[in-house]
């Protein structure tokens, strides 16, 4: 059983938020299913168990409620055998990772999607972005094995580099939306984009911006547990 955040994989920090999330659900469902996450055992294996030892998986699943302190970003991962570099000198992003990062992150739940926003940030080492491997063997791999305080740190981390990368190409692009369109969609443009320059620098570092990604502790804290 998972009993502590250093234990707990992306993938399993991702399909329990899914299950806090389904509004269809009881706060029972959620519970089984929190704890069916960190056990790796089914629901229906759960409610067979002895009450002794679901009242002590209970217990055990308690951590989820507290902030962790988070990992610091690391020069290398390596995940099931590779090598990952992350991205972490602007002048070695790509306009592609830069591109991707946003695409993703600006869907309607771009935000759930750690695995997709990491193998953005996460390149095997000797390889571009994108180029010579299969990002969706990198995506199966976070999910797998990184750390969520890993994946806490890195996204942060990644986020600021592209709110500066951002902030230092607002006075190129407002040069050339000068020559198109007329001054009022001009107007609206430039604020949209030092609106989305602000709210990534403000969400990008610091400790209490890394721990707004974790949102485990709040969104189990709304559970009524179940007290055998």
């Amino acid at each position: 059983m998972i009993t502590s955040y250093e234990q707990m994989p992306v993938g399993v920090y991702e399909r329990i938020m899914a299950a806090l999330e389904d509004s269809g659900a009881s706060d029972n469902d959620k519970q089984l299913e929190l704890l069916s996450a960190l056990t790796g055992l089914s629901v229906d294996a759960l409610l067979d168990e002895p009450l002794g030892d679901f009242a002590q998986q209970n217990e055990a699943a308690a951590f989820v409620l507290v902030y962790p302190q988070p990992h610091a970003v690391r020069e290398a991962y390596t995940l099931r055998g590779v090598r990952y570099l992350p991205t972490l000198k602007r002048e070695r992003m790509t306009a592609g990772q830069f591109i991707d990062w946003n695409e993703i992150a600006g869907q309607k739940d771009g935000g759930r999607r750690w695995s997709q926003l990491l193998s953005v940030v996460l390149v095997p080492e000797g390889k571009t972005y994108g180029s010579g491997y299969d990002i969706g063997e990198v995506q199966e791999a976070i999910a797998a094995e990184l750390c969520v305080l890993d994946a806490v740190a890195l996204r942060a981390f990644f986020l600021t580099l592209c709110a500066a990368s951002l902030t230092d190409t607002l006075p190129s692009l407002e040069r050339m939306m000068s020559k198109t369109g007329s001054r009022r969609e001009r107007r609206q443009m430039r604020r949209q984009m030092r609106r989305a320059a602000a709210d990534l620098r403000t969400s990008g570092g610091g400790f209490r911006a890394l721990m707004r990604y974790l949102e485990l502790p709040d969104a189990v804290g709304m559970l009524q547990p179940i007290c055998p």
